[in-house]
């Protein structure tokens, strides 16, 4: 998903918070060319090499 939407979004990053092996981030996507903008807490979770990641997307 990422590699086909890369060059459409810039992402801002509001906030990162790091807490051992987790991590959450709540990051504001703006839609490059129009005013969109996709507000989204992001969960990653690494484990033994693994990594695990949940999206919450809110879309006005």
């Amino acid at each position: 998903m990422w590699a086909q939407q890369n060059s459409k979004i810039e992402i801002e990053e509001v906030a990162l918070i790091i807490n051992g092996s987790e991590v959450a981030c709540h990051n504001r996507n703006k839609v490059r060319g129009n005013s969109l903008t996709i507000e989204t807490i992001e969960l990653y979770h690494f484990d033994n090499g693994r990594l695990t990641v949940r999206y919450f997307i809110h879309q006005p």
